[in-house]
């Protein structure tokens, strides 16, 4: 009888142990299944395939930004060498006006008032050179074109 009881107790024990292992067993999996999720998410593959797709798309916003960089300046640099262009005294030349200079063609005469009959001058035009004598100097009031 205590060899039957001892039996049965062991049995229970048993069950009990074996309940207390499977419940154990299947928490553990379940933890592990859940690290695994987590590891998957957070593998080196994983987080170098992120890093390489942030990286192209950087490369991209560079790449783009560059252009654009290169097409403003590209816009400026015209717009300064127009600019250049319109200070360019030939201009005034192929509009139709003329320069005077001294008569050595060192020195640009800009007003008149420095001029006296018989001064020799020389008159640049868009096509040629003009050596002429000054007749006459007739001044102009300020602020009107006689």
């Amino acid at each position: 009888r205590m060899i039957r009881d001892s039996r049965r107790r062991v049995d229970e024990l048993d069950d009990c142990l074996g309940r207390g292992l499977g419940a154990w067993v299947l928490r553990r999996r379940r933890s592990v299944d859940q690290l695994h999720g987590v590891l998957q998410i957070h593998s080196p593959g994983r987080s170098l395939q992120r890093s390489r797709e942030r990286v192209l798309a950087l490369a991209h916003r560079a790449e783009r930004c560059a252009i654009d960089h290169l097409h403003r300046q590209r816009a400026l640099a015209i717009g300064a060498g127009r600019l250049l262009g319109s200070y360019d005294y030939r201009g005034v030349l192929r509009r139709g006006y003329a320069l005077v200079w001294s008569a050595d063609g060192q020195r640009l005469i800009a007003r008149g008032e420095s001029l006296r009959p018989d001064d020799d001058v020389s008159v640049q035009f868009q096509d040629a050179r003009a050596l002429a004598r000054i007749a006459r100097v007739e001044r102009v009031p300020e602020g009107g074109a006689s």
